[in-house]
């Protein structure tokens, strides 16, 4: 699964079958895009599919569009979707 949180605390996600990679990540942020109906900015850790070339190409040819802001590495306490995720492994660990 892959997931995102916006700044008002909507969530989107996309189940994914196999082992994510860029084509499914690029995937993934159009969807965003096109669901968001402007522009994009979308805060990411160090993933390999989140550095590779594939992405960076895509990110370029959107003008703007999407943006990607890199995590420093190692700091899960940043992103707020690993937040939603804790709370929610949590919160079914109850029941």
């Amino acid at each position: 699964m892959i997931s995102a949180v916006s700044p008002r605390g909507d969530m989107r996600f996309s189940f994914i079958q196999d082992r994510m990679n860029s084509k499914r990540f690029i995937e993934f942020l159009k969807k965003l895009h096109k669901d968001a109906g402007q522009p994009i900015l979308v805060v990411v850790d160090n993933a390999k599919y989140h550095h590779s070339k594939e992405t960076q190409k895509f990110v370029e040819q959107q003008n703007g569009e999407v943006l990607l802001v890199f995590l420093p590495a190692y700091s899960p306490e940043l992103n707020p979707d690993e937040q939603v995720w804790n709370h929610a492994k949590r919160q079914l660990g109850q029941h």
